[in-house]
């Protein structure tokens, strides 16, 4: 028993040394170090500015918001939808039932709900400012 007791000791002991080496060899890097690329600390090409500006509002963390701010993307000024973003701009406050959600990457789709909750998308990238309106004023929207 004792002669057992003496092998686990040392077995025990190296796992630990072993343990410690390899966490302190993956650990974190020290939040001063600023020689890591965005990719290095999970952000990717797709980060758009707008999105740090979020998290700002909701995330007290001012290092990852520096970090976040260092790496993103100014959206373009040049809209791939420039009919649905001249009528979010300039028509959507006419419709009270209409509310405006964005969503990175995603094209425009028009989300209608009924009384049930029941849910119908349609596709509007396509849509002009006019064809637009005249879908929700005919729908009573």
């Amino acid at each position: 028993m004792i002669s057992e007791r003496r092998k686990i000791i040392p077995f025990s002991f190296i796992i630990l040394l072993i343990s410690l080496v390899v966490c302190t060899g993956v650990a974190p890097p020290k939040s001063g170090d600023s020689s890591l690329s965005c990719h290095d600390l999970g952000y990717t090409e797709a980060l758009l500015c707008s999105t740090c500006a979020d998290f700002e509002e909701f995330v007290g963390d001012n290092e990852f918001i520096d970090e976040c701010k260092r790496c993103c993307s100014k959206e373009s000024q040049n809209s791939a939808f420039p009919h649905i973003k001249e009528f979010i701009d300039k028509k959507s406050g006419d419709y009270k039932k209409l509310s405006v959600r964005y969503e990175s990457g995603s094209n425009p789709k028009l989300v209608l709900k009924d009384n049930e909750g029941k849910e119908e998308t349609l596709s509007i990238d396509s849509w002009k400012t006019e064809n637009l309106e005249e879908y929700l004023k005919e729908n009573n929207l």
